[in-house]
């Protein structure tokens, strides 16, 4: 299966990644692969449920960590955990610019604008130059909690994220 996936034959690849996992559940690549398959497929309910048991397999894994976080993020309900994954991969890989920007995200849905704030901050600290980050930040300085301040803060992220890339998807 991982092979297969490696050769971008992904129908042979989710088959047999589903027959080794259904086999040995403890097949922790495996099992990560076909969590990302259900996942790009939609299969958000199934993409889940792989992805803690790849957790419970390997908990240093951040990148499942976060994908779990995302994944609970978008479904009803799913916020506590969504936080407890994302905080998790956070705190395995605190040099995320990335992790660091979603788990804020979802800090601003549930109106934790400081704590949020912080880990925006983190993120451009990180990641000073990435569009993502620039625009993310700037965003939120501009409509988080809008003052002039933080508007004269913010506004220059925006600006240096559009002129890095005027067509990124961040900014726009």
């Amino acid at each position: 299966g991982l092979t297969l996936d490696a050769l971008a034959d992904r129908e042979g690849a989710f088959a047999c990644l589903h027959y080794a996992v259904t086999l040995d559940p403890e097949l922790f690549e495996a099992e990560k692969r076909l969590a990302g398959y259900y996942r790009q497929a939609g299969f958000l309910g199934q993409a889940r449920l792989q992805y803690e048991q790849v957790v419970k397999a390997s908990p240093g894994d951040a990148e499942s960590w976060h994908a779990l976080g995302q994944i609970c993020s978008g479904s009803n309900g799913g916020a506590v955990e969504a936080e407890g994954a994302l905080r998790h991969a956070v705190a395995l890989l605190p040099g995320c610019a990335g992790y660091a920007l979603d788990l804020a995200d979802l800090l601003v849905d549930s109106d934790r604008l400081p704590e949020a704030e912080g880990l925006y901050r983190r993120a451009l600290v990180l990641a000073p130059e990435s569009e993502e980050v620039l625009s993310r930040v700037g965003g939120f300085l501009v409509s988080g909690q809008p003052t002039r301040e933080r508007q004269a803060e913010g506004e220059p992220l925006l600006r240096h994220a559009l002129a890095r890339n005027g067509t990124n998807d961040f900014t726009l």
